[in-house]
């Protein structure tokens, strides 16, 4: 099979085909909020500075297509209004996938 290279059978199948990654920065968010938007994403929970002040912070991750720029609208409009923050910050980068694992799989050279 040119193009492929066979890894343990074990590994989580994982199909990207996703080429934005946008993070939205809050105080507070629950998994639930977010799944009523994507099937997939990364919830991350940290802490936080502002004016000097500790406060927590959550950081969550979708991968996503230019089409998905009104749910992740709705999900950060959700987010401010529903634990009463002052703003919700979204960000966007591309995504260049290099390597990608089907089925036990890895195809490179996207």
């Amino acid at each position: 099979m040119a193009g492929y290279l066979l890894v343990s059978t074990c590994m989580i199948p994982l199909i990207c085909y996703a080429p934005i990654r946008y993070t939205l920065k809050t105080e507070h968010c629950s998994s639930t909020l977010v799944a009523k938007y994507f099937d997939g994403f990364e919830l991350t929970r940290g802490e936080g500075f502002w004016q000097g002040k500790r406060e927590d912070c959550v950081s969550i991750s979708i991968l996503g297509t230019e089409a998905d720029v009104e749910k992740i609208t709705n999900l950060a409009r959700d987010i401010r209004e529903q634990y009463r923050q002052d703003e919700v910050w979204i960000t966007s980068e591309p995504v260049i996938l290099t390597r990608v694992v089907i089925g036990g799989l890895v195809k490179e050279g996207f």
